[in-house]
């Protein structure tokens, strides 16, 4: 991250909301590939992942409320900085000469040193940042269900949700592509007018906002903020209290603009804005 001036990120998610017959057809008679649930996740460990390189999602398989969480790999806390001290070059000589000096104090002295001077600033790295959650919600879906199964295809990398709603079967597919560098979730059932719900965009991300326009869901957030470090608990216990002094690190404010845009295409029916 060093001697950038901007970072920004995008990141794309397609809905195809359709009545029709699923992707890719489940076939309970093998399932050799294929991690499959009687029962959504309630919690991150049990979602399922998919993910292309760059962007990733956990998917839970709900059926009330669809929700994915959201990653994308350049979202980092912080922002442009430069490590180089030019300190360290005087600590260093002084640091070589404290460990000739062979004695427990003067080594002591030297680590002190070090990471008063010469360490890197900021000291530690910065935080891998959440971009957000999509929760998708399907207000016909309140009512019991029956035949639930999700699954993860290994071999075509496909997370698959289907379950009934009285005659209906609802079916959602979840796949990251590559090529396009899209997550894909396609939603269908098989009776015509089935589908229907609403998306929403959430973040932890600073100065999140979303917005629509159309078909199009838009989201917006910056990265948090570096913060200093104030205690020194990497030090060793034999370095002695007179070495341990203040912390020399510093503040880098978060500079990592996140974007991301849901798609909705729908075969039929239509997208509202509200």
């Amino acid at each position: 991250m060093t001697n950038q001036t901007k970072l920004a990120t995008l990141f794309v998610l397609a809905t195809i909301a359709v009545a029709a017959p699923a992707l890719a057809a489940e076939s309970v008679a093998d399932d050799s590939l294929r991690l499959w649930y009687d029962k959504p996740a309630t919690n991150w460990y049990e979602a399922l992942p998919v993910g292309n390189g760059r962007m990733g999602a956990m998917v839970f398989g709900g059926t009330a409320t669809e929700h994915l969480q959201l990653n994308e790999d350049t979202i980092w806390s912080g922002g442009p900085y430069e490590p180089a001290r030019a300190s360290a070059r005087d600590a260093i000589q002084r640091v070589r000469e404290l460990v000739f000096k062979g004695t427990p104090e003067a080594q002591g002295e030297a680590v002190g040193l070090l990471y008063q001077n010469a360490m890197g600033q900021p000291m530690k790295e910065t935080s891998y940042q959440l971009l957000g959650d999509l929760a998708l919600t399907f207000p016909s879906n309140a009512i019991p269900i029956s035949r639930y199964r999700r699954s993860l295809d290994l071999d075509s990398a496909v997370a698959t949700t289907t379950y009934q709603i009285g005659e209906v079967t609802c079916t959602r597919e979840v796949f990251a592509s590559f090529p396009d560098q899209i997550i894909v979730v396609r939603i269908s059932a098989d009776k015509p007018g089935s589908v229907s719900f609403n998306a929403a965009f959430a973040s932890p991300l600073k100065n999140f906002k979303q917005s629509a326009d159309g078909n199009v869901l838009v989201m917006e957030g910056r990265g948090g903020d570096y913060r200093k470090t104030v205690k020194e608990w990497w030090l060793p216990d034999q370095i002695p209290q007179s070495a341990r002094t203040n912390i020399n690190d510093v503040d880098v404010p978060g500079a990592i603009v996140a974007h991301a845009r849901l798609v909705a295409n729908n075969d039929g029916g239509k997208v509202t804005v509200t």
